[in-house]
């Protein structure tokens, strides 16, 4: 059977919307795949912005205190520290001093 003039249009336009169908498949693809990292970069603004709230918060505490307790607030959290920090020597210098009693009795 011979084919008909009619039938090549016919098989043309097949051809033309399927390439125009893969055509929007792959424009619906590169859009999905822009829609995901739009979604990922928002996701870490609002992580980002949730960080900075509460840091923020953190601060506005902080600053009032220092407001309520002026200088002597400062020198009060200064010799607090100081205070820590000698205790953690002492109790580095007396783990040291186990660890070698540890050793001298195994040895």
């Amino acid at each position: 059977m011979a084919t008909q003039p009619h039938d090549l249009t016919v098989v043309a336009a097949l051809f033309s919307a399927i390439e125009e169908r893969n055509a929007l498949l792959e424009t619906i693809k590169r859009k999905d795949a822009m829609l995901e990292t739009c979604q990922a970069q928002l996701t870490q603004r609002m992580n980002e912005k949730i960080s900075c709230e509460r840091a923020q918060t953190k601060l506005a505490k902080y600053e009032k205190l220092l407001e309520d307790n002026g200088i002597e607030g400062v020198e009060e959290v200064i010799c607090k520290l100081e205070y820590l920090n000698d205790m953690v020597e002492k109790l580095q210098f007396r783990a040291k001093e186990v660890e070698e009693s540890g050793k001298n009795i195994e040895g």
